[in-house]
């Protein structure tokens, strides 16, 4: 990812059925510094079920501001990841050899 800024990145959490945090630790993970990374960076996290779904929509909300830098995006489906990223055919390697 550093080789290649700016960087995109899909984190697909939909299997995750439980998601054993409150409200409180998300809002002291956003008031928490932020990792340095280049401008233009989108994170997309794909999220189904409602409790962790609402949860990062919290943190993306609370981060708006604070994020100026790097864009994180909260959906339901891959689908719709790989339209907003405008992916049409993807193709899956690994990242580290």
């Amino acid at each position: 990812m550093a080789a290649h800024p700016p960087c995109r990145v899909i984190l697909d959490l939909s299997p995750v059925t439980e998601f054993d945090v409150s409200s409180d630790a998300i809002r002291r993970l956003a008031a928490a510094p932020l990792p340095l990374r280049p401008l233009g960076d989108m994170w997309v996290l794909v999220i189904q079920k409602d409790v962790i779904y609402g949860l990062a929509r919290m943190f993306q909300i609370l981060t708006e501001t604070k994020w100026n830098y790097c864009e994180l995006q909260v959906l339901r489906t891959m689908d719709e990841a790989y339209q907003l990223l405008q992916v049409k055919c993807p193709v899956f390697r690994p990242a580290f050899p």
